[in-house]
């Protein structure tokens, strides 16, 4: 089973991308889905790279 905390990065993660590209389109500069989106997919990294680092030693 998936750890919650793991659960809830990837959950915040894909909630700031849906929120850059909402607010992106609403103010019509994509540079605010730009800086959402690389927020979004560095903490996805984050969690990615601590679930290699555990399964690896």
């Amino acid at each position: 089973m998936a750890n919650p905390k793991h659960t809830i990065h990837v959950g915040v993660s894909a909630v700031a991308l849906v929120l850059g590209a909402i607010l992106s389109v609403a103010i019509g500069d994509p540079t605010v889905a730009l800086i959402f989106s690389g927020a979004a997919f560095s903490g996805i990294g984050y969690w990615l790279g601590a679930a290699a680092q555990r399964r690896h030693g």
